[in-house]
């Protein structure tokens, strides 16, 4: 990504750095700036060449402004509309973990009262897992 040059950048540069800068970034031939004699010719090619490069990256970022904005409005409306999906996921998985953890503790107690370490290493693998 190149900077583009403002028409007052351009105003100051020599017929010899305008040509060059029309020929490199640009692709003008040789002939095309042969017959631009004048430097108000080159002046305003490349004023033109300059404007539609910047209209491009523009149109660049636009494009990714409004595909962003989409992206966002569908993951909106994801959330908005599955957000009884949402809360049902969250109070089956927090109702599993109770009782999840409920079974182990209760796993763990019996360990305790029955005096099995093994069975303790055993319940607190099984938990980790």
């Amino acid at each position: 990504q190149t900077q583009t040059l403002t028409m007052d950048e351009i105003r100051e540069m020599r017929v010899r750095d305008i040509k060059r800068r029309l020929a490199r970034t640009h692709g003008y031939s040789a002939d095309e700036l042969g017959r631009m004699l004048d430097k108000k010719e080159l002046i305003q090619a490349l004023a033109f060449e300059e404007h539609k490069d910047r209209e491009k990256e523009l149109e660049k970022v636009k494009r990714y402004v409004i595909v962003r904005g989409i992206i966002m409005a569908l993951v909106a409306v994801v959330v908005v509309l599955g957000w009884p999906l949402w809360v049902q996921i969250y109070e089956v998985a927090s109702v599993n973990l109770v009782v999840y953890s409920d079974k182990k503790m209760y796993e763990a107690r019996r360990c305790i009262e029955l005096g099995s370490v093994r069975g303790m290493v055993g319940v607190f693998l099984m938990g980790i897992v």
